[in-house]
């Protein structure tokens, strides 16, 4: 039998697999906020699906909560708390900002859930968001924007500390034995600001943060903006995967084939889909776009997190359509 590292592996590569892997992620809400629980409920989901990798999804507002953003639990359907408290609120508050400890606060509760998910084979990554995508959950997106645009001073004071506390919390990560992250970049997206813009306040940021990781790490997925996602600058980065997500026709799915030579993380769609969808219906888009890749440089996902009241039945749909190569 084939081992999910292994399938994975050929899959970066483009080599041909025993089928295609899958995987699909979701937060838990509530569970999330005590580590063991957290651990305990991934861990329930990875056996009820067995999917070929595990991806720890925290609250996005994990790397913030120490600088001040408050958030609250109110029932969205994807599982995402709302932020009810942003840190930045004047453009001074930028030159606040210090590293914080990682592993103290949410971001230590996020290591220890990592220490207690025990698994038999299966590749387990992090989520681990942009600086930034942070600076957005710290002062919301409009007013970041406008930080950017008319104090850059202050704001880049703001982007180190952010950055710097993100690389604190990479080498924390390198000990709890994941193969990876899971890197968001949810503002390089054309409907947030200009590829010119995301050059000069996001690339350089990033490109810190992902230097920083460990050579050892195998397994990292980079995700683009959803709407109209800047593809011909993601695929300038260092990372093996790209979560992407295809309603964007921001390039077209042929066209992205040939412009990188990686591995494409997608596949259905989490709301139309898992969330609203049936069996049959997920079953023929999955074969289908396994059909699409030949089976090669696909690893079978969704372009969101699951959403947390989607039918059980539409999941195992999903893990179903890999085990019939057709």
């Amino acid at each position: 039998m084939t081992s999910k590292q292994a399938r994975l592996e050929k899959t970066l590569l483009g080599e041909a697999t025993d089928r295609t892997p899958v995987a699909l992620w979701r937060y838990f809400p509530g569970d999330d906020l005590r580590a063991a629980d957290f651990a305990r409920a991934i861990q329930a989901y990875q056996q009820q699906y067995d999917w070929d990798f595990i991806n720890l999804t925290p609250a996005p507002t994990v790397s913030v909560a120490g600088f001040g953003v408050q958030t609250e639990w109110q029932g969205h359907p994807s599982g995402r708390r709302e932020i009810i408290r942003h840190m930045i609120t004047r453009s001074l508050h930028w030159t606040d900002l210090r590293p914080i400890d990682p592993l103290r606060g949410e971001t230590g509760k996020m290591l220890e859930t990592l220490q207690l998910i025990t698994t038999d084979d299966t590749p387990v990554i992090a989520t681990v968001y942009s600086p930034l995508t942070q600076a957005a959950m710290l002062a919301g997106h409009d007013l970041m924007l406008r930080h950017m645009r008319t104090e850059e001073d202050r704001f880049r004071t703001g982007m180190n500390a952010i950055t710097e506390n993100t690389m604190r919390l990479i080498d924390s990560l390198r000990r709890v034995g994941i193969v990876g992250i899971y890197y968001v970049m949810s503002e390089a997206d054309f409907v947030t600001m200009s590829e010119a813009e995301y050059q000069a306040f996001g690339v350089p940021y990033d490109r810190k943060v992902l230097e920083s990781c460990p050579d050892r790490w195998w397994l990292n997925i980079l995700h683009v903006g959803r709407l109209a996602p800047m593809f011909d600058l993601a695929i300038t980065y260092p990372l093996p995967v790209i979560h992407w997500d295809t309603c964007a026709k921001n390039p077209d799915l042929t066209t992205a084939r040939a412009k990188f030579s990686g591995a494409f993380c997608l596949g259905v769609e989490a709301e139309a889909h898992l969330n609203l969808g049936t069996p049959t219906v997920i079953k023929t888009i999955a074969r289908q776009i396994q059909q699409e890749f030949a089976h090669r440089r696909l690893i079978l996902g969704a372009n969101d997190v699951v959403p947390v009241t989607a039918p059980w039945s539409n999941l195992w749909a999903v893990r179903e359509a890999v085990e019939v190569m057709s």
